[in-house]
C-alpha cells in the first residue's frame, strides 16, 4: 500500500505539467495580451504613447484608455469561458487545488496585468501628461480588479439565485453554437462581434477619419478585445472535437494566396508622358537656368545633386525639413536643384519637397492641373510649416487599421477586393495630409485635382509644361521582389548601355509597354509609396505584367531591401548625365555640381567619423552557430548603404566637388544638445512622429554640437549651401573631401 501511494504521489514536474496545461488552455488570450504588451514597448510603440502624452485630453486618448479597459476585461472573461469547461483527459484535473486557484485568480491576473502594463508603457515614455496618464490607467487597473474581485457582491441581487461562477462549466458543448453558451457569454461574444463588425465597416470606407480618430494604439488594443473571444472559442472548439479548426483555416489562406491578389498599384488613368534622356534633360536644364535670373549665363552657379536615406517618418521629415528650411531660405535654392534620389521614408520627403516647388513654381499661373499649396510663399518659412503639419499626423494608424480588419479578411475572403488594400489607405493618408497641411479647404474630394498627393495627380503631372525646368527629377528606389533587382520610378530615361542603372527597372517604361496599361501612369503618392513598403505593415505592391500570350506578377518592396542610402542611384544618375554635368564649365564659371546626402539613423557610425568605436561590428558572443547567417543577411543591408555612401564622396573627391552629409546623430562623445536632455527622444523607425521627435529632430538644425563627435556640422552646411547660392563659392569648397 505504502508503495502504491508512493508511486502516485505527485511530483513538482507533475504540477508543471498541470500548471503548463492550464496555460494552455487559455494560451490565445495569453498570446493576445503579449503581443498587445510588447507592440506597446517597441520603438514605435513609445513614440506613439508619446505623442498621446503630449495631449491633455483627445479622442485618441479616450480610444486608448476604453481600448485598454476592453482589452483587460475581454481578457479576463474569456480566460474564465476557457478555463470554465472541463475535458476528460485534462491534466490539471488530477490537481483540484491547482484547476481552482487558476480559474479564480488567472483571469484577474491577466486582466489587470493588461492594463498594469499599458500604464507602464505611458510612464516610461517621460511625455508631458505621461505620469498623469500611466496614474490613471492604473486606477482603472485597481478599479478593474475591484470588480472582477467583488462584482458578486455589487450584483447579488440581480443574479437572480444564479451560481456566481456560472460561465459554462459543463463538457460536451459545441463551442461555435450560440445556445450551447451561457447567457452571459452569449451577450459578450454578441458584443465583441457588433464591435468588430462596425469597426470592420469603418476602417473599409473611411481609414484615414476613422484610423487617425481612434489613433494606433487605441485601434490595436480595440482589435485585440475583439479578436481574443473568436480565437478563445476556436481554441475550444479544437479542443472539444479535436477538429484543427485554426489549421484549416491557415490552410485555407494559404491556398487563396495562389488566386487572389489585391494590392495592384493604383494607378491614374493618363497618358504616360515622354520622359527626357538624363544627359538632354540636365542640358536644356542647364541652360534655362543659366539663362534665368539675369546674371550672366556663364557665371558661376551650384547644382544640387541629393540623396536621401530610408528610414519611415523620421526620414520622411529629416529630409523635408532640410530640404524646406532652405527653400524658405533662399528661394532660388529649388530651382538649383537638378535631381533627387530616395528611399522608402526619403521618398516621401523628397516627394513632398518637389510637389511644394511645384506648387510655388505654378502659383499664380492659372494652371488647375498644377499641385495647390496655399500656405506656401517666399520667406514664409511655409516649407517646414507644411513639412512639420504633413508628417507630424498618424500616418500609421489607418495602415494598421487595414492591416487588422479589411486586409485580415482579405486573407480568408475568396476574391479580390481593391478597398480591403491598407496600402491605398497609407496613400490616402498622405493625401489628407497634403489637404489639410496646404489649406485646400473643403470637401477633400473636390481638390483632388490640386492634391499633389492625391490617387489622381499623376507623377509625371510635376513636370507638366513650364514646370520640367524647374522642379527637381525625382528618383524613387523600390526593390523588386521576384529578381531583387532595382526598381525605379523616375521622371528620367536613361540609355541601355550597361553603364549607368544597369540591370535597374524601369517602371513606368514597364507600365507603358504592358498593352493594358499603356494609357496609365501611377500617382504621385504610390510612386513613393511604393519606395517604402515596410515589411510586414506595408504590402508589397503588385503590377500584372503582359508580354505577347505570356504573363505573369511583378511584385514590388521597400527600396531598402537592396539599396538604402539613395547614393546609388545618384551616382548612376551621374554617370548617365556624363560630361554634361561640367557643360561651359571653367574655372570660375559654369556649374558647381555639389552633392547632398541625407542620413537619419541615430546609432550609425561611419567608417572615419571622429567618435568611431575600433571595435565597429563586433558580433555578440552568443548562439554565434544560429544567429550568425541572419545577422549577416539583416546587417549586409546597412552595410551596402553605407559602401554606396562611400562610394559617391570618393566620387566627389576624385572630381573635386563638395560633398556635404547631413545626419542625425544621438548627441555621443559628451555632446549636450541644445534642448533639455529630458525631452530629447530618438526618433523612431515608423510613421508616427510625436512632437518631441520632431523637436529633436529641429535640433540638429540649430545646435552644431549635437553631431560634432561625428565631425558633423549640420548648421555649418546649411550656411555653406546658402552662401553658394550667393556665389560665395569658398563656404562649399570647404566640404570637398580630401
Amino acid at each position: 500500500m505504502a508503495l502504491e501511494q508512493r508511486r502516485w504521489e505527485p511530483t513538482w514536474l507533475d504540477r508543471w505539467e498541470a500548471l503548463a496545461a492550464v496555460l494552455k488552455r487559455v494560451r490565445f488570450v495569453l498570446l493576445l495580451v503579449v503581443v498587445g504588451a510588447i507592440a506597446l514597448f517597441t520603438a514605435q510603440g513609445e513614440d506613439v504613447l508619446r505623442a498621446l502624452g503630449e495631449q491633455s485630453f483627445s479622442r485618441q486618448l479616450v480610444a486608448l484608455y476604453g481600448g485598454g479597459l476592453l482589452w483587460a476585461l475581454s481578457a479576463w472573461f474569456w480566460a474564465r469561458v476557457a478555463l470554465g469547461y472541463e475535458f476528460e483527459r485534462d491534466p490539471e484535473r488530477r490537481f483540484p487545488e491547482v484547476d481552482a486557484a487558476a480559474r479564480e485568480w488567472l483571469p484577474r491576473l491577466i486582466g489587470a496585468a493588461a492594463i498594469a502594463l499599458l500604464g507602464l508603457a505611458v510612464a516610461l515614455t517621460g511625455a508631458p501628461f505621461a505620469w498623469r496618464q500611466a496614474i490613471l490607467a492604473w486606477a482603472l487597473g485597481l478599479i478593474f480588479l475591484g470588480f472582477v474581485v467583488y462584482r458578486r457582491r455589487l450584483f447579488a441581487g440581480l443574479m437572480h439565485g444564479e451560481r456566481a461562477d456560472d460561465i459554462d462549466a459543463w463538457p460536451g458543448f459545441r463551442a461555435l453554437f450560440l445556445a450551447d453558451h451561457s447567457a452571459g457569454t452569449r451577450g459578450f461574444l454578441l458584443v465583441s462581434l457588433a464591435l468588430l463588425l462596425a469597426m470592420f465597416l469603418a476602417l473599409t470606407f473611411s481609414p484615414v477619419t476613422v484610423g487617425q480618430g481612434l489613433g494606433t494604439a487605441g485601434l490595436f488594443l480595440i482589435w485585440a478585445a475583439t479578436m481574443i473571444p473568436l480565437a478563445a472559442l476556436a481554441d475550444l472548439f479544437q479542443r472539444q472535437t479535436r477538429f484543427p479548426l485554426l489549421t484549416v483555416v491557415v490552410a485555407w489562406a494559404v491556398l487563396l494566396s495562389f488566386f487572389v491578389e489585391n494590392h495592384d498599384l493604383q494607378r491614374v488613368d493618363e497618358p504616360v508622358a515622354e520622359r527626357p534622356m538624363a544627359a538632354e534633360a540636365y542640358s536644356d536644364w542647364w541652360i534655362d537656368l543659366a539663362g534665368s535670373d539675369g546674371r550672366p549665363q556663364d557665371a558661376r552657379r551650384p547644382v544640387f545633386l541629393v540623396a536621401s536615406e530610408g528610414g519611415g517618418i523620421r526620414s520622411a521629415y529629416w529630409t523635408a525639413a532640410i530640404l524646406g528650411e532652405l527653400q524658405d531660405s533662399d528661394e532660388r535654392f529649388g530651382r538649383q536643384v537638378f535631381a533627387m534620389s530616395g528611399v522608402s521614408g526619403g521618398s516621401f520627403g523628397l516627394a513632398l519637397f518637389a510637389a511644394q516647388v511645384a506648387s510655388g513654381a505654378a502659383a499664380g499661373a492659372d494652371d488647375p492641373e498644377a499641385p495647390a499649396c496655399r500656405t506656401i510663399s517666399p520667406r514664409s518659412g511655409g516649407y517646414r510649416q507644411v513639412a512639420r503639419a504633413m508628417t507630424g499626423r498618424d500616418h500609421l494608424a489607418p495602415i494598421v487599421g487595414g492591416l487588422l480588419y479589411p486586409d485580415l479578411l482579405q486573407r480568408v475572403w475568396p476574391d479580390s477586393v481593391e478597398s480591403f488594400d491598407r496600402a491605398r489607405a497609407f496613400e490616402a493618408s498622405w493625401a489628407a495630409a497634403w489637404h489639410d497641411a496646404c489649406g485646400l479647404g473643403e470637401p477633400r474630394e473636390e481638390q483632388d485635382s490640386g492634391n499633389a498627393f492625391s490617387g489622381r495627380f499623376a507623377f509625371q503631372e510635376l513636370w507638366a509644361g513650364e514646370r520640367a525646368l524647374e522642379v527637381p527629377h525625382l528618383l524613387l528606389n523600390a526593390t523588386r521582389v521576384g529578381s531583387g533587382q532595382r526598381a525605379l520610378v523616375s521622371s528620367l530615361a536613361w540609355p541601355d548601355d550597361g553603364v549607368a542603372f544597369a540591370d535597374v527597372l524601369d517602371l513606368l517604361a514597364v507600365i507603358e509597354d504592358n498593352p493594358e496599361d499603356s494609357n496609365d501612369s501611377l500617382p504621385l503618392v504610390t510612386a513613393a509609396s511604393l519606395s517604402a513598403r515596410f515589411p510586414i505593415v506595408s504590402p508589397a505592391g503588385s503590377l500584372e505584367v503582359a508580354r505577347g500570350e505570356r504573363s505573369g506578377l511583378y511584385r514590388f518592396g521597400d527600396g531598402g531591401y537592396y539599396e538604402n542610402s539613395g547614393a546609388m542611384a545618384l551616382a548612376d544618375l551621374i554617370a548617365a548625365v556624363g560630361g554634361a554635368l561640367e557643360f561651359l564649365s571653367g574655372p570660375e564659371s559654369g556649374p558647381r555640381p555639389v552633392i547632398v546626402q541625407i542620413s537619419n539613423d541615430v546609432d550609425a557610425v561611419l567608417p572615419g567619423d571622429a567618435a568611431g568605436d575600433p571595435l565597429l561590428g563586433e558580433s555578440p558572443r552568443y548562439l554565434g552557430e544560429l544567429l550568425s547567417p541572419l545577422r549577416s543577411l539583416l546587417n549586409t543591408r546597412g552595410a551596402r548603404g553605407t559602401e554606396e555612401r562611400l562610394r559617391l564622396r570618393a566620387l566627389a573627391r576624385e572630381r573635386g566637388w563638395p560633398y556635404l552629409h547631413f545626419r542625425l546623430c544621438d548627441g555621443g562623445g559628451g555632446a549636450e544638445p541644445a534642448a533639455d536632455p529630458q525631452d530629447a527622444v530618438s526618433p523612431p523607425l515608423g510613421w508616427v512622429l510625436s512632437s518631441a521627435a520632431q523637436a529633436t529632430i529641429d535640433d540638429h538644425l540649430t545646435d552644431p554640437q549635437l553631431c560634432a563627435a561625428y565631425g558633423v556640422d549640420n548648421v555649418a552646411y546649411l550656411e555653406a549651401i546658402l552662401q553658394g547660392l550667393d556665389g560665395e563659392f569658398a563656404a562649399l569648397e570647404r566640404f570637398v573631401p580630401r
